[in-house]
């Protein structure tokens, strides 16, 4: 069995109650959690007041809590925790935006609400991005936040590297035009 099957296994046995599996799933998917939290950290623009290690404790007791842990493959709790992540930071701008506003500090204290801008304009392209059509969102979310390959992208939605690829530039496309520019997304 190898590596991913068998995270593939203790996360459905830590979804049916097994403590012993999520003991044992910890430490099999805590680096790849703490490389997706880098990247997510690494887009934000501005002063990060979370590091990495914090990002993903957060993200996986928030996934403990809410009893998120039924995946159908590792892919899929990598994705998820992903978005979980992001939205996490979003959360945590907002915040940090509304108690800087609320204690009405200097003029240059908006120059870290600018990172909370961007996390937000990124949010709301992915999200018309859904609407328009889910599987080319779920294709940029799977490229840009969890850093999968094309490879691993068509394997888990059933279709060839070339579809992704295809359907990546399209995505990519759409998502520069919200951002107003083709250099926001790579």
């Amino acid at each position: 069995m190898d590596a991913q099957d068998n995270i593939t296994q203790l996360l459905h046995k830590a979804h049916a109650g097994d403590g012993q599996a999520l003991d044992a799933l910890l430490p099999q998917i805590y680096q790849r959690l703490r490389e997706l939290a880098r990247r997510q950290l690494g887009r934000e623009s501005g002063a990060h007041t979370l590091s990495a290690t914090a990002l993903v404790h957060e993200t996986f007791l928030n996934l403990l809590g809410e009893g998120r842990l039924q995946f159908s493959d590792r892919e899929h709790f990598f994705a998820y925790a992903v978005t979980a992540m992001r939205h996490a930071l979003i959360d945590r701008a907002r915040r940090n935006t509304t108690r800087r506003r609320h204690a009405a500090l200097h003029v240059d204290d908006d120059i870290s609400a600018d990172g909370a801008l961007e996390l937000a304009a990124l949010e709301q392209a992915f999200a018309r991005l859904a609407a328009l059509d889910p599987r080319l969102a779920r294709i940029a979310d799977l490229r840009l936040a969890a850093g999968l390959s094309s490879t691993e992208i068509g394997n888990l939605l059933g279709v060839t590297d070339r579809t992704v690829e295809r359907e990546w530039n399209k995505a990519r496309a759409f998502l520069s035009a919200c951002l107003g520019s083709g250099d926001h997304v790579q």
